[in-house]
C-alpha cells in the first residue's frame, strides 16, 4: 500500500507572526517529519525583517504577488469588519481577515495534486513530534474526499489525489472572487465553506470527522487546552502572572455560605483554590459575623499538567500562583479600606499529597477538601483535617442527581463518595458520631431541661426520705449526699 503525502498549509501576517506563526514554524522544522511538505503563506509582511526556520521542506509564499488576491482586496476595502467605518466592528463582516486563509489553501490546492493537503491554523501547535504514519491515522484514506472537525475550523484536509475536494476548493475560492459572499448573511471563509460542504454531501462528497485531533495539534484559541505541554514538557499556553480565569460558582457555594455565616469561622482552609475566587466568597460570607479572617489555601497552580488533570478530573484553566496573590492581595486592601475588616492568607503551591501536613491545621475552625476528585488526594486531605470543628467536602457525585446535561465521572473519580462511605461504615458500627434523630432529640430536650431538673430533684429527696424509714436499708448513695 502506497504512502500517502502530505502538504499542510497555514498563512500568517506579521501581528501572528510574533504571537504564535514562529513557534510553529520552529516546531514544523524540529517536530515534524521532513518529507511532509509545509507552505506558509503571509500577507502584510516583510520576511526579510525576520530570521524564519530554514529548511527544504518548508516553502514561504507572498500572497502580495498574487494578483487575484490583490485585486480582492483592492476592491473589497470597504469589507473591513465596519463598512468603511460606518457600523460598530463585527468580525463576522470583516472579509479581509479571513479570506486570506482562501486564497492560500487554493493556491496551495491548484498547484498540488495526488496528496493530503491539510490547513492549520497559525494559532495551533502541535503536542508531540509528528510522522507521516501518525497523519495516517487521521487522514488515511484515498476514497476520503474531505476531513474536518465537527464545530472548529483549525485544522482539516482536502484529499487532493481525488476531483471533488478541489472542485469544492474552486468553488469556494470563486465565492469570494465573484462578489458571491456578499449574498451570504455570514462573510467568513468557515461559514461560507461548511454551506458548499453541505452541498457536495448531498451530491456523494464523501465526508469524514476528525476524532482526538486535540491529541496532536491543538488551537490556542481554545482556553480549555491552556493546560497542554508538548513532548518535552512545555507548556503550550503561557499562563498570566497578573489576571486569573473567570469565576465558577455553582448555585452549591451558597450553601457553603450559609454554612459560613452559621459557624462564624476565623481561620478557613482550603485546598484547591483554583484563582482565589472562592476563597473571596468564603471571606465574604465569614465577614457578616466576625471581623477578621486568616485563609490559607493550597493548590498546584502552574505547575499542573495535562496528566494532573487526567488523575483528578479537572476541566477546569489553570491560574499562576502570582496572580492568586495579586487578586488576594487586592481583596485584602479593598476589605480593609470599604468595610474595615482584616484578611490575612497563605498560599502554599505543589500536591496536596506532599505538601498538606498538620501544621497548619491547629487553628483551623473550617475546612474545604476540594483540590481533586480522585481517591488517594480525598483519602490524604480527609486524614490530615479530620479533627477540624467542620469539615466541608466538594464534588459529592450521586446518581440521584445525574441527567443529560450534568453526568456524574467514572467511580475512579468518587473520591469524596469512596471517602464519605468508609467514614459513614466506620462510625455506623463504632458509634463515633451521634446520628442526626438522636441529635435532634438532645437538642430538642434542653428546652425542658431545667424544670425536669428541678423536679428530679424533689422526687429523689421524696425516695430519700422514705428509704430512711426502712430498717432493712443500711446506706442510701446519691450524688449530693455531703
Amino acid at each position: 500500500m502506497a504512502v500517502m503525502n502530505y502538504k499542510v498549509v497555514t498563512c500568517i501576517d506579521e501581528s501572528i507572526l510574533k504571537e504564535n506563526g514562529l513557534r510553529l514554524l520552529e516546531q514544523f522544522k524540529n517536530n515534524w517529519q521532513p518529507n511532509i511538505e509545509f507552505h506558509c503563506y503571509y500577507f502584510n509582511l516583510d520576511i526579510s525583517n525576520y530570521s524564519l526556520p530554514e529548511s527544504n521542506n518548508i516553502k514561504y509564499h507572498s500572497l502580495d504577488l498574487n494578483d487575484d488576491y490583490k485585486k480582492f482586496i483592492e476592491d473589497n476595502k470597504t469589507h473591513d469588519g465596519t463598512e468603511g467605518g460606518t457600523i460598530p466592528y463585527a468580525t463576522l463582516l470583516d472579509v479581509l481577515s479571513t479570506v486570506p486563509k482562501v486564497f492560500s489553501i487554493s493556491d496551495c490546492a491548484f498547484n498540488h495534486e495526488g496528496c493530503w493537503m491539510i490547513w492549520i491554523d497559525p494559532m495551533s501547535l502541535s503536542i508531540k513530534d509528528i510522522r507521516s504514519n501518525t497523519l495516517g491515522n487521521y487522514f488515511p484514506s484515498k476514497k476520503i474526499d474531505f476531513v474536518s472537525l465537527d464545530s472548529q475550523d483549525y485544522i482539516m484536509g482536502f484529499n487532493l489525489s481525488r476531483k471533488t475536494p478541489v472542485e469544492l476548493i474552486g468553488d469556494w475560492l470563486g465565492a469570494y472572487i465573484s462578489d458571491e459572499f456578499l449574498n451570504y448573511r455570514e462573510w467568513g471563509s468557515s461559514f461560507i465553506l461548511n454551506r458548499l460542504v453541505t452541498i457536495y454531501n448531498s451530491h456523494g462528497m464523501r465526508s469524514h470527522e476528525l476524532d482526538n485531533i486535540e491529541n496532536l495539534i491543538v488551537n490556542l484559541k481554545d482556553k480549555k487546552n491552556n493546560s497542554m505541554r508538548d513532548s518535552k514538557g512545555n507548556r503550550l499556553f503561557e499562563l498570566s502572572e497578573t489576571e486569573t480565569s473567570p469565576d465558577i460558582l455553582p448555585a452549591r457555594y451558597k450553601q457553603l455560605a450559609d454554612l459560613i455565616r452559621f459557624y462564624s469561622p476565623e481561620t478557613i482552609l482550603e485546598t484547591g483554590t483554583w484563582n482565589g475566587g472562592r476563597a473571596i466568597e468564603m471571606a465574604l460570607a465569614a465577614f457578616d459575623r466576625v471581623d477578621a479572617l486568616h485563609y490559607i489555601g493550597y493548590d498546584l497552580f502552574e505547575d499542573a499538567t495535562t496528566q494532573t488533570d487526567k488523575e483528578e478530573f479537572n476541566a477546569k484553566p489553570h491560574n499562576t500562583k502570582a496572580a492568586v496573590v495579586k487578586r488576594l492581595e487586592e481583596f485584602k486592601e479593598y476589605i480593609k479600606k470599604e468595610k474595615q475588616k482584616s484578611f490575612t492568607f497563605e498560599i502554599f503551591k505543589g500536591n496536596v499529597r506532599d505538601v498538606l501536613d498538620s501544621k497548619h491545621v491547629d487553628k483551623v475552625d473550617l475546612a474545604l477538601m476540594g483540590s481533586g476528585n480522585s481517591y488517594q488526594t480525598v483519602q490524604h486531605e480527609y486524614n490530615i483535617l479530620k479533627n477540624i470543628p467542620v469539615l466541608v467536602g466538594d464534588h459529592f457525585f450521586t446518581e440521584e442527581n445525574e441527567s443529560e446535561e450534568n453526568k456524574i465521572p467514572d467511580e475512579e473519580f468518587q473520591g469524596l463518595k469512596k471517602v464519605f462511605d468508609k467514614v459513614k461504615a466506620a462510625e455506623r458500627i463504632t458509634g463515633l458520631r451521634l446520628g442526626p434523630d438522636d441529635a435532634y432529640l438532645i437538642i430538642r430536650g434542653l428546652r425542658t431541661l431545667d424544670v425536669r431538673l428541678k423536679k428530679h430533684f424533689e422526687n429523689t429527696k421524696i425516695v430519700i426520705n422514705f428509704l430512711k424509714k426502712q430498717k432493712k436499708v443500711k446506706e442510701i448513695l446519691y450524688p449530693y449526699k455531703s
